[in-house]
């Protein structure tokens, strides 16, 4: 049997080698062959490949996923409602003469 010390570092050294895994933020315990995956990842497809990359590590008995999926900043956008136009279309011209606008107050000129 594989000794803690020896299956940590092979797990780290597999998840370095893998390029579907984003590592750097990916913390490894062992504990009687069991690993532990902790930290977070940027996709999905990053946290199963981490799990799929130690088990290909001779000596692991099991694997506790503890990854967390954080989206990149730059996937998240502006509100829907922030995008949409303002509720009077001719806010902001003086002398509007649609009718959608005949009841609101204008500016004399």
């Amino acid at each position: 049997m594989r000794t803690d010390t020896a299956i940590r570092l092979d797990v780290i050294a597999e998840l370095t080698s893998d390029p579907s895994v984003r590592h750097e933020d990916i913390a490894v315990a062992v504990m009687g062959g069991v690993v532990t995956l902790a930290g977070h990842v940027d996709s999905y497809a990053q946290r199963y490949a981490g799990s799929r990359a130690v088990g290909r590590v001779r000596g692991v008995c099991a694997v506790v996923n503890d990854l967390t999926v954080k989206l990149p900043s730059l996937l998240v956008g502006p509100t829907p409602t922030s995008r949409m136009p303002p509720s009077n279309p001719c806010a902001g011209i003086a002398n509007c003469r649609r009718a959608a606008c005949a009841s609101k107050s204008r500016i004399p000129g």
